[in-house]
């Protein structure tokens, strides 16, 4: 008897975008054909309005509902990226996925913001406001006061 398992992590947006946006710089840098074309965070965020980046929701309103009609909720497991690292979480997460937990050592912060894609808080703002439906997708399915702990955008 197979059970499918219904699995969706948010991160935030900005905090996404930002860091695809770090990736970008990084893969610019190490292939020596772009570096005259690494990218600049001010023409990253000017070209949102006509790039195809995922839409303004980046999809988390479709996944949330989704993941509420498809999946039971023992058979499913939504979750903030940013608490995804901690011993309850990932306990819960192998539960469903029936795989084996292990005690964690979650002190280190992987992938978060560094000095390279530092953005001003206009910049922040600007962001902010353009994935505004993502953050509304979330906080409609998470609660403000969850979001407000977890996403630093928010």
């Amino acid at each position: 008897n197979i059970t499918t398992v219904g699995v969706l992590l948010l991160r935030d947006p900005v905090d996404r975008f930002l860091s695809d946006f770090r990736y970008r710089q990084k893969m610019a840098r190490s292939n020596p054909y772009h570096l005259t074309k690494i990218p600049q965070l001010r023409n990253a965020i000017d070209s949102l309005s006509t790039d195809a980046f995922e839409g303004r929701d980046q999809g988390y309103k479709n996944g949330l509902n989704i993941i509420q009609r498809c999946f039971e909720k023992d058979c499913s497991f939504v979750s903030l990226y940013e608490d995804l690292f901690c011993q309850r979480k990932m306990n819960r997460l192998c539960e469903i996925t029936g795989l084996h937990s292990h005690e964690g050592n979650f002190v280190q912060a992987i992938n978060s913001t560094s000095p390279e894609a530092e953005a001003t808080k206009a910049e922040i703002n600007e962001l902010r406001s353009f994935f505004q439906p993502a953050y509304d997708a979330a906080e409609a399915y998470f609660g403000r006061e969850y979001l407000k702990t977890n996403w630093r955008n928010f």
